[in-house]
């Protein structure tokens, strides 16, 4: 992880990354409520076919999971990097699975009133190898 916010907007996107991990692994659309930005978007390109949602379409979404909790799935969950731009913008980069999938998602995030929120999710997907797949 790169060293380059000073330490209380470190924390304070750190603090709201675990949050985002925790939301995907308890498919809790509460907890990543809590951290993106009401007019956030999600944009993946993956396997060939472009998908844009809004935050409510896709806080749907993940209200159909499954909680992978108490289920044996390993988390991944992993910051790769924060980048701040500036005093009110940053950039995370992290990585996770949800069964049969790793994610690289690109956050982009915002700080308004004293808050960082994700204004933007960008992703990308690919299966995870045989030898990683967990069927809970």
């Amino acid at each position: 992880m790169d060293e380059v916010l000073q330490s209380p907007d470190r924390q304070m996107i750190e603090n709201l990354l675990q949050v985002y991990f925790d939301g995907l692994y308890t498919s809790d659309p509460q907890k990543l409520s809590e951290v993106f930005h009401p007019q956030a978007h999600y944009i993946t390109p993956s396997q060939g076919d472009f998908l844009q949602l809004s935050l409510q379409q896709y806080l749907q979404r993940v209200s159909q999971r499954t909680s992978l909790e108490g289920t044996g799935f390993i988390r991944t969950d992993r910051i790769e990097r924060i980048e701040q731009l500036s005093e009110d913008t940053a950039l995370a980069v992290v990585t996770c699975s949800l069964p049969g999938r790793r994610f690289k998602d690109l956050l982009a995030l915002a700080k308004t009133e004293g808050r960082w929120t994700i204004v933007s999710k960008v992703f990308h997907w690919d299966p995870l190898p045989e030898s990683e797949r967990m069927n809970p």
